[in-house]
């Protein structure tokens, strides 16, 4: 087998295009995201120290408001082309909770302090808005032409009222955790039992690689899918579910057993003792 001139200018093309996820949002969702905010937590290891995470938040802010002003083509002009995701606008829910993260102790201390009345009223707001939230699509936006995007458009963006749902929504969870009372309790165990579960603790830690092999399942069951009866389409979607979560506490209990394997055989308890002589008696 043999390349040509033509296939080889053909070939690689493509191959930059997957270098780069051009092209790849049919299957890689939000894995540009978490590909570039890597790589753009390199850059903060040198910009924090000379100009402070705050700064660096405030950057951040002004670029999620200037991705805002492209929403017919995002990634400042190359999201249709480059990928679905607009990370210009995602980069900052990361500068965002990173921002919070260094203040956490501060926030929680600020949450519990609240008056029970001020707690429970905020609470009640938080869960109105993620109810509503869910029932509702209103993205108001000054500009013409969105209404011919994907109907998942706001989310690709990061709309503001996506945005603030989030945060609510965040924001409740967190509350939950932090201040368990009253009728709170309640909801605060059934969490901390969920979360705890192996399978989701594992998952959490090996979260890309779990996301990775959630997109070639998907790419696989597409491809079977119109081959398949209703019955058989189930059949292999219960299957792929029930690998999904099988996968992370195997992986977990191999790479246990491979360490006790690559360990060093422990060292003798006692080396024999040699026979005393009369003369040293």
């Amino acid at each position: 087998m043999t390349f040509s001139s033509t296939s080889l200018a053909e070939t690689l093309p493509l191959i930059g295009s997957v270098a780069v996820m051009r092209d790849g949002g049919a299957y890689s969702d939000i894995l540009p995201i978490y590909f570039y905010c890597f790589l753009l937590l390199y850059g903060l290891f040198w910009m924090v120290p000379r100009i402070g995470l705050g700064t660096v938040l405030a950057i951040s802010g002004l670029i999620y408001a200037a991705s805002q002003a492209t929403y017919a083509a995002g990634m400042f002009g190359y999201g249709n082309r480059f990928i679905v995701f607009d990370v210009p606008a995602w980069q900052f829910l990361l500068m965002a909770f990173l921002y919070i993260g260094t203040r956490s102790q501060d926030a929680a201390e600020l949450i519990k302090r609240l008056p029970q009345g001020t707690f429970y009223a905020l609470m009640a707001v938080a869960a109105v808005v993620v109810l509503v939230g869910r029932q509702t699509s209103y993205f108001p936006t000054p500009f013409e032409g969105f209404a011919e995007l994907n109907s998942n458009w706001p989310r690709v963006q990061l709309h503001p009222v996506y945005l603030f749902k989030i945060l609510a929504f965040i924001s409740l969870f967190c509350a939950i955790l932090l201040r368990p009372e009253g009728p709170l309790a309640w909801l605060d165990r059934v969490m901390r039992w969920y979360f705890s579960l192996p399978f989701l603790v594992n998952a959490g830690k090996y979260s890309i690689q779990m996301f990775t092999l959630h997109v070639f399942m998907m790419a696989g069951f597409q491809q079977a899918a119109p081959s398949l009866s209703a019955p058989g389409r189930y059949a292999l979607a219960a299957s792929l579910v029930l690998l999904f979560i099988v996968v992370p506490g195997a992986w977990v209990t191999a790479k246990r057993d491979m360490r006790l394997r690559q360990s060093p055989a422990p060292a003798e308890s006692a080396a024999p003792s040699r026979p005393t002589s009369p003369g040293e008696v």
